[in-house]
């Protein structure tokens, strides 16, 4: 690995939530996979939506839609690493469950979204596939 090489491959949890994110897997796509009392999934290639923005990369998946009922999504919130070489890095950040309230009768009154924020502690490196 060369010195200032940027991260492909997060390994990161808190208390029953583990989360493991590769930006590039042995098929040549993203993988995200995620693990809670919210259930357990791991989301591939167009399963993933990624959007660059001031916070990092958001990395976001549907973990639940209900025809006519809400919608849960889990989005990975994933900052750039730089490694110098000499392996994994600390890096701590944080994932976002957003529940998408909607009912049979449209959306009901209050907030359309509801949100859980979970802090996350791990490592970044970068693997080769």
């Amino acid at each position: 690995m060369s010195s200032g090489e940027e991260a492909n491959h997060f390994e990161l949890a808190y208390g029953d939530t583990r989360v493991r994110y590769d930006t590039t897997s042995l098929t040549g796509s993203p993988q995200f996979s995620y693990s809670s009392p919210h259930g357990d999934k791991t989301f591939e290639g167009k399963e993933i939506r990624t959007e660059h923005t001031a916070l990092g990369t958001q990395v976001t998946g549907v973990l639940k839609q209900v025809p006519d009922g809400d919608t849960l999504t889990v989005t990975l919130i994933v900052p750039s690493v730089r490694l110098d070489g000499s392996g994994p890095e600390p890096v701590s950040t944080f994932l976002v469950i957003t529940t998408n309230r909607e009912t049979i009768a449209g959306p009901p009154v209050g907030a359309d979204q509801l949100y859980e924020v979970v802090s996350l502690d791990g490592t970044a490196a970068s693997v080769q596939s």
